[in-house]
């Protein structure tokens, strides 16, 4: 269906890329051709120190108009695309990476970081940068640099150190991690999910230089919503989770949770009960949960009542959760 530019989205190819059934002497040339291919051009080389056994598990979502989500984890690598790879192609684009574990290093620019858990990482490819992972998990979005809206000088601020507690980064990275779930199901990013992230992200880059960025309301609150949804996702479990708490993660008030929820025509109570059911169907049919009461399942997924459980069950389902089972 065509989005509000009435252009039609494309649909995310999603591409895994895995060293661990390839020869230890070939993960770094494969690595490179891998990032020449669905990042940019760069070399990987074995880290020193690392005892010589590099592993890559990366999981690629192209979601068209040069938008690239990724996640993974890199093991024994030091990565650099240098001037020699730079003189070989005409790539200008950019790309930010999440760190999602401890101690990932970048340098470009000059710039020498480290990153902790949260923090992000601002890299223009139009300039030389070097990246050393150890064991490291992270996820990233590499973005035409077109979207990236009033950012004159690009390639000066690649290196840009973006702290987690930033709001701007806050909100991404459920953001982008919401994204990311939806594009794995086949659901295309609209052209307004793509303004969204460039405003957000060059929001962060703003806000580490200097803090002057300045987000458009579109960009933010579509933020925060995604922000509130990625807790239930991430808390549905929970008993005694609430619209106060989604609310707190997307650093908002309550009232504005609620008038958030209602312009997309959500409903916090029935969203969160659609995602404790479709996690309920999915451990009855998937889960390894043969051996489990339907209490326990009722339980583990957040109902704190049976009864309940069994009701709203049927009315989605149009069956009880035994007879789901069976089938």
């Amino acid at each position: 269906m065509p989005d509000r530019a009435g252009a039609t989205p494309a649909t995310p190819v999603v591409t895994r890329i895995r060293t661990d059934g390839v020869a230890p002497a070939l993960r770094t040339s494969l690595l490179s051709d891998e990032l020449a291919r669905r990042l940019t051009s760069g070399q990987a080389r074995v880290l020193d120190g690392s005892g010589g056994h590099p592993d890559l598990d990366w999981l690629n979502v192209d979601l068209g108009g040069g938008l690239v989500l990724a996640s993974g984890r890199i093991i024994g690598l030091d990565v650099e695309r240098d001037a020699r790879l730079l003189r070989g192609d005409d790539d200008d684009d950019c790309t930010l990476f999440v760190a999602l574990t401890d101690h990932i290093r970048f340098e470009q620019n000059d710039r020498r970081v480290m990153l902790r858990r949260g923090d992000g990482l601002f890299v223009a490819h139009g300039r030389p940068v070097r990246s050393w992972w150890h064991n490291d998990r992270f996820l990233l979005v590499r973005l035409p640099r077109g979207v990236l809206g009033p950012i004159a000088r690009v390639e000066q601020a690649g290196g840009v150190h973006l702290p987690a507690h930033g709001e701007a980064m806050m909100l991404l990275r459920p953001y982008l991690a919401t994204l990311m779930r939806r594009a794995q199901g086949g659901e295309a990013a609209s052209m307004l999910a793509r303004r969204q992230i460039g405003e957000l992200v060059g929001r962060a880059i703003h806000d580490a230089l200097d803090g002057s960025g300045v987000l458009g309301r579109a960009a933010l609150n579509e933020a925060r919503l995604c922000a509130m949804i990625a807790t239930i996702e991430a808390r549905y479990a929970d008993p005694t989770l609430t619209m106060r708490d989604a609310a707190a993660a997307a650093h908002v008030s309550l009232r504005s949770a609620y008038l958030l929820f209602a312009s997309r025509g959500l409903d916090f109570g029935g969203l969160l009960r659609s995602v404790r059911l479709d996690r309920a169907i999915e451990r009855l049919h998937h889960g390894g949960a043969a051996g489990d009461r339907i209490l326990d399942i009722a339980l583990a997924v957040g109902f704190s009542d049976l009864s309940h459980f069994n009701r709203t069950f049927r009315a989605r389902f149009g069956c009880t959760p035994g007879e789901a089972r069976a089938r």
